[in-house]
């Protein structure tokens, strides 16, 4: 029930960082993501934690999954109940990046300005 990701080189993986970034950003899907981080829950659970209307959250959860983010599954015993979880391996490049530009910044010395300076006066 997860999704399959393909990987057609780095111009495809920064696209899908940036998607994957504006998905996140989301107040609403940051707040289910944190939520999800703890185990996987039922949507009336989410919908009771956060909330939210159960049509709200069922939309967010529906585009956290389509980015491939979450996944899915039913118990075989009740079909009528879906219940989300995180996909780690779909988040860590999220997490990479952020703390790749930490340590750039941390690293990174002053430098001169590339703007031409105005004339004195």
């Amino acid at each position: 029930m997860g999704q399959e990701t393909e990987t057609a080189g780095p111009a495809a993986d920064g696209e899908d960082l940036q998607r994957r970034l504006h998905v996140v950003a989301d107040p609403q899907r940051l707040r289910i993501l944190a939520l999800l981080a703890g185990g996987e829950h039922g949507v009336c659970e989410i919908t009771a934690a956060l909330g939210l209307p159960q049509n709200a959250v069922s939309h967010h959860l529906q585009v956290l999954r389509g980015e491939g983010l979450l996944d899915s599954r039913r118990k075989p015993q009740d079909r009528r109940w879906v219940y989300y979880r995180l996909r780690p391996e779909a988040l860590r490049p999220l997490g990479r990046l952020l703390l790749d530009w930490a340590d750039a910044a941390e690293t990174a010395g002053e430098r001169a300005p590339a703007c031409p300076l105005p004339p004195p006066f």
